[in-house]
């Protein structure tokens, strides 16, 4: 896939890490891992300075995803 080779910049992965952490994080029964994508009603948000990526948060972790397939292309631990 397209999006499994996608490498966030460092000012996207800093930028995801920085957002607080909302108060109800979603939870699915899918192991997060990146190249594999989100459920589809899992709301991702874009990075405001870099539209390649989005992130989202799953299962109390840090994802960024590619907005337009809502892979995972990195776990933010």
């Amino acid at each position: 896939t397209a999006g499994a080779s996608l490498h966030p910049p460092r000012e996207v992965v800093t930028y995801v890490e920085e957002q607080p952490l909302p108060q109800d994080t979603v939870v699915i029964r899918e192991r997060v891992a990146v190249g594999t994508p989100l459920p589809d009603d899992v709301v991702v948000e874009r990075v405001p300075d870099n539209e390649a990526f989005a992130y989202a948060f799953v299962n109390d972790q840090r994802v960024i995803v590619d907005p337009q397939t809502h892979t995972v292309v990195q776990v933010i631990q």
